[in-house]
């Protein structure tokens, strides 16, 4: 049976140019981001009907709501991507190219009103039927901008108040598909809006720690190389002593980042709490936590270049833990800042050796 329904499709433009010239892995984790980010943000009654790469299908049956309605969805779902942008691009400490070039995403929203026709595939609801197939091609169309929100006729025939501007400025236009026809709509460019966006809190300033035991170990790798190895969570079980693996939140690592290190004894809380990286130095410093334990402290990890393929790294932890197992920390920190050098090193780590 096919009932009417309003279909909305926000889809995040960019997405192909961003995998294909930036890393992979950082790239999805910033669009799986993103897209949680805009199911999130659904507030008005929408059925996810799926993800499809760099869109979210929604759907609402029965009645259309007010353009006044849609356009606040809308502008509200925009408004949090792009503060969630400035937040990546303020806090990101990973030079990837996906990670640097994040902020140049934007959003686009094809509303479209129609009838569809529910089907089930295992426990997954989804919707067909032509009108979803026109609010598809919509999404391919000669409007010269990448932030837009887009009315097709069959919705602003069907709005009470399709008058409605929401303070946008609204143009009409047509679009010939074939096997479809002419489709008339209405859209509004976003950009002026997005700059009325206001920006985010400034990041934090680096605090430097003083005392703290000293190790200095001079790397023959580029400072790139190490740097990025200092931040790479799924890296860590590979040289720090005693860690057998971590627990992560998928993400790419930025300022305020959290994981656990799990080792047999005990789990311990960490966090980024800053990195910066300046070509010939860099800085990079996680406060931890034993869980269950009154053990904590800052590690502040300094990087010097040295030449294009040396690197100095001066390790400083600051420990606030009982006195008897302050040499024990320093020895296990001692092998692991070594494991470390062996890796970036490109050499063959035997960790096994120090954990048994």
């Amino acid at each position: 049976m096919t009932e009417k329904a309003t279909i909305l499709i926000p889809d995040i433009s960019g997405f192909t140019e961003f995998v294909t010239r930036t890393e992979l892995d950082h790239s999805s984790h910033i669009i799986n981001e993103l897209l949680n980010l805009i199911i999130s943000q659904n507030y008005s009654g929408f059925s996810l009907s799926e993800i499809e790469g760099d869109a979210v299908l929604f759907y609402k049956k029965g009645d259309i709501l007010s353009k006044q309605s849609l356009i606040k969805q809308c502008m509200d779902i925009f408004s949090k991507f792009h503060e969630q942008l400035k937040y990546i691009e303020r806090d990101v400490v990973c030079r990837c190219g996906a990670c640097q070039t994040a902020s140049q995403l934007s959003l686009k929203f094809i509303i479209h009103y129609g009838a569809i026709k529910e089907f089930r595939i295992a426990n997954i609801v989804k919707a067909s039927g032509i009108d979803m197939i026109i609010a598809h091609r919509l999404l391919k169309n000669n409007i010269n901008s990448n932030e837009y929100i887009l009315l097709s006729s069959s919705c602003l025939e069907c709005l009470p108040d399709k008058e409605e501007t929401a303070g946008l400025n609204w143009r009409r236009h047509i679009e010939n598909y074939p096997a479809i026809g002419d489709v008339e709509l209405e859209f509004a460019d976003l950009e002026e809006f997005k700059r009325s966006i206001p920006p985010v809190p400034e990041r934090r300033t680096f605090v430097r720690h003083a005392g703290g035991d000293t190790l200095e170990v001079e790397i023959e790798a580029p400072i790139e190389v190490v740097y990025h190895k200092l931040i790479d969570l799924d890296s860590i079980p590979k040289w720090m002593v005693g860690v057998t693996g971590i627990k992560r939140d998928i993400g790419v690592e930025r300022i305020g980042t959290k994981h656990v290190c799990m080792t047999p004894a005990f789990e311990m809380d960490v966090e980024l709490d800053y990195a910066e990286f300046k070509g010939d130095s860099a800085i990079v410093v996680n406060k931890f936590s034993v869980i269950g334990a009154d053990f904590s402290g800052i590690g502040t990890d300094y990087l010097k270049k040295l030449s294009d393929n040396k690197t100095l790294l001066t390790d400083i932890s600051l420990w606030n833990i009982p006195e008897e197992f302050r040499e024990e920390a320093l020895e296990s920190n001692k092998l692991s800042v070594g494991f470390f050098k062996a890796l970036c090193e490109g050499k063959q780590v035997h960790k096994e050796v120090a954990q048994h």
